[in-house]
């Protein structure tokens, strides 16, 4: 992984994210239902560099063009105010991910401000598709987070989102991912 270095060049990073976009679409592995639902609005204007273990990275807040959302014990949590629109650069490229954090009940029943998150990190590429995964507990990774092969084994854990339909009624959008830890 590589640096950003001082002059960023967001025009270049917005081109080589649309474009693929593009290539996907033309591709054979293109799933128009799971685009539909992950298409997003980015604003690119408002990113911001910061590292990771030691490795500059973008994060740009994004929104849905159809919001999802989850049930939390404190209420409904956003899928873009859950996750981050991450670009990283290597060999000269850009790469781009969505991290998503899913707290667990400890974590959503602290009443710590600074408490240390506890939950899953689910990290997919831009077009919805599961990449990689952590259990983590008080901010320490526990345990990696794999795509469940048989959607029914007893180990496999739904990650469900709704949606709002135009009378206010929620109703479940679609499962994000079925994984197991």
């Amino acid at each position: 992984m590589e640096d950003f270095g001082e002059n960023v060049d967001l025009n270049s990073i917005e081109f080589a994210y649309n474009q693929l976009l593009i290539n996907r679409q033309e591709s054979n592995h293109y799933n128009a239902e799971l685009a539909v639902c992950k298409e997003k609005t980015i604003l690119w204007k408002s990113a911001n560099l910061a590292f990771y273990d030691g490795i500059e990275k973008m994060l740009i807040p994004f929104f849905l063009k159809k919001r999802i959302y989850r049930n939390l014990k404190s209420g409904t949590g956003s899928f873009e105010g859950m996750s981050f629109f991450i670009v990283s650069k290597n060999e000269g490229k850009y790469e781009f991910e969505i991290m998503t954090k899913i707290s667990d009940n400890k974590y959503e029943e602290s009443l710590d401000a600074y408490a240390d998150f506890s939950g899953l990190m689910v990290i997919e590429d831009i077009f919805g598709e599961f990449v990689k995964g952590y259990t983590i507990d008080g901010g320490k990774i526990l345990g990696v987070v794999k795509k469940a092969e048989h959607k029914d084994d007893d180990a496999c854990v739904p990650i469900e989102w709704y949606s709002f339909e135009d009378n206010g009624k929620m109703m479940t959008a679609r499962v994000l991912s079925h994984i197991e830890y």
